[in-house]
């Protein structure tokens, strides 16, 4: 059987990933997820690194949720990168990353609050649609506004 390692790597080389499968490798695949964001490079690499971020928000620890915190504030990570790691901060499920998402909504750019305004659309925690339908209401951007009122429909939709 293959180390958790050679799994983790091979599971960053594809397209996509399911859940599940990310969800089997454990909490123990963190550090080696971590080490694909950091080590990656080249155009294969970047997608790695944006498969690692997304692994890391599924998989929803401390660890993962404060090296996601920490990449979204890190500048000296590419934009798209840091968007990626706000993303990934929806499905981890975690107070916490309610809490960093939902001030991003207050405080961030327009594409970091479109990122934030994404990732609190995937997530189950009632405190994101409070913090939804304050968005909807107030966001300077009505691009935003029109997104996260189309999103609360969906959601209202989906429990109705």
């Amino acid at each position: 059987m293959r180390n958790l390692r050679e799994r983790v790597r091979e599971l960053v080389t594809r397209e996509r990933v399911a859940d599940a499968e990310v969800r089997r490798l454990g909490a123990r695949a963190v550090p080696h997820l971590i080490e694909v964001f950091q080590t990656a490079s080249g155009e294969l690499g970047n997608r790695q690194r944006r498969l690692a971020l997304y692994a890391l928000g599924v998989l929803g620890t401390d660890e993962a949720v404060d090296f996601l915190i920490a990449t979204a504030e890190d500048d000296a990570v590419e934009g798209w990168l840091q968007r990626a790691a706000v993303r990934s901060l929806g499905p981890a499920e975690q107070p916490r990353a309610v809490a960093y998402l939902t001030s991003l909504l207050e405080r961030a750019d327009l594409s970091n609050r479109q990122s934030a305004a994404m990732a609190l659309e995937h997530s189950g925690d009632p405190r994101a649609i409070r913090a939804l339908e304050e968005a909807a209401a107030s966001d300077p951007d009505e691009r935003i506004r029109q997104r996260v009122r189309k999103s609360l429909a969906e959601t209202e939709r989906d429990r109705g």
